[in-house]
């Protein structure tokens, strides 16, 4: 299991990283799954960024979605660790976190 580096919010991490970290859950929560579906794509394609995120914070960030929420949706998923980075998922894990999140209204409706 590859976990994902989190910015230090006990020290502050450094200014650039806690800003990127908030600005990339703000995303989450305003596009919806949409946006969390970009973010595997951009893993996929190389993005180091976008593959370090980690899977359960970035599930959290959607409307309506709390920790019980993700952790049952990782744990359906095959996904065993909420802090399991984006690029470490394999592809079975996200065609079945993809079905999890088609569930979900888009561009983060409310429930």
């Amino acid at each position: 299991m590859t976990t994902a580096p989190r910015p230090d919010t006990t020290n502050g991490g450094t200014s650039d990283e806690r800003r990127q970290w908030e600005r990339d859950l703000a995303d989450v929560k305003r596009q919806g799954p949409t946006r969390v579906a970009e973010l595997f794509l951009a893993s996929m394609r190389g993005d180091g960024r976008a593959a370090a995120l980690p899977i359960g914070p970035v599930l959290r960030a959607l409307p309506g979605i709390d920790w019980l929420t993700a952790r049952d949706m990782l744990l359906r998923a095959g996904v065993r660790h909420e802090d399991t980075a984006i690029g470490a998922i394999s592809g079975p894990q996200r065609a079945a976190l993809a079905a999890e999140l088609a569930q979900l209204p888009q561009g983060g409706e409310e429930r």
